[in-house]
């Protein structure tokens, strides 16, 4: 500690007498001994300075080499005195309160009451007698879904006279094709059954394949007897006799006494010999329809 306080006082005072030697020359500037005078102090000051700067280093070291020893011997006091140390003893625990005596622990013995819910929520088994007698039913079926109602069945009859749908299905287009046959099929299996219709006046003429046509086409379009519109008055000798008059879906049909049809639609006037030339006319419609 000695050394470097010596080396910052030495430089210290160096440094203060090449202040004086410089301030000194410089007023002597002129005088042949001012210049040297100058140049003595500023070495003077740069030495003192040195010296001082020096002094302030070693006694910088000096501290970090003074920390490093204290480290080093504690740390190896602490290598050399774990193994020596002595377990330190327990701590003895806190006295308990007079007034809060320690709880009882709950004996191992007494066994724990079992849940009343569980209990209730499991129901005996029955026994093996009573399975045996009552045999396992199948699940519940879910109910089938209705079938879609035919909604265009009646509609569908004369579609030849409207513009074919190609989105209509292939079923649904079969049996438009085939309705005058299921027609003309039920009206005679109703007319072969015995007392399906009641008995005839004994001076009604039989029924003629015109009030067949009538009554096929009275069916078709859901017309009853008493809906249908009456004939019209009788014509001329030279023309037809008028039977029936019918209008559905746009089209205006005329019955002849000849069993001829006339169909009066938005595309004409179309006349037609018999039930079977309608048919075929029809079928041709549903071919081009189907081929556009």
């Amino acid at each position: 500690m000695k050394v470097e306080r010596t080396l910052v006082a030495l430089g210290l005072v160096l440094a203060v007498t090449g202040i004086v030697v410089a301030v000194n020359g410089y007023v002597y500037v002129n005088v042949d001994r001012g210049p040297p005078l100058m140049v003595s102090g500023t070495l003077l000051l740069g030495i003192g300075l040195t010296l001082a700067a020096l002094g302030f280093i070693l006694r910088e070291l000096q501290k970090i080499s003074a920390d490093a020893s204290k480290a080093a011997l504690l740390l190896a006091k602490a290598r050399n005195g774990i193994a020596a140390e002595p377990p330190a003893a327990a701590k003895p625990l806190p006295p308990l309160s007079p007034f809060e005596p320690p709880a009882a622990a709950p004996l191992a013995s007494e066994p724990e009451p079992p849940p009343a819910k569980a209990a209730e929520a499991e129901p005996p088994a029955p026994p093996a007698a009573e399975k045996l007698r009552r045999p396992s039913l199948p699940p519940a079926l879910a109910p089938r879904p209705e079938p879609a109602a035919k909604s265009l069945e009646s509609s569908s009859a004369f579609s030849w006279m409207l513009k074919p749908n190609p989105a209509e299905k292939p079923a649904a287009k079969a049996e438009e094709d085939d309705w005058l046959d299921k027609a003309i099929t039920a009206e005679a299996d109703n007319a072969k059954r015995p007392g399906t219709e009641d008995e005839k006046p004994q001076d009604e003429p039989e029924a003629s394949p015109v009030r067949e046509v009538q009554q096929v086409i009275m069916r078709e379009f859901g017309l009853r007897d008493d809906e249908a519109p009456k004939a019209s008055e009788p014509a001329p000798a030279s023309k037809l006799e008028v039977i029936g008059n019918y209008e559905a879906h746009g089209a205006h049909y005329t019955l002849y006494a000849d069993g001829s049809i006339e169909a009066e639609t938005q595309h004409g006037v179309y006349r037609f010999g018999s039930i079977e030339e309608l048919k075929r006319f029809i079928e041709g419609e549903e071919t081009e329809g189907g081929k556009s």
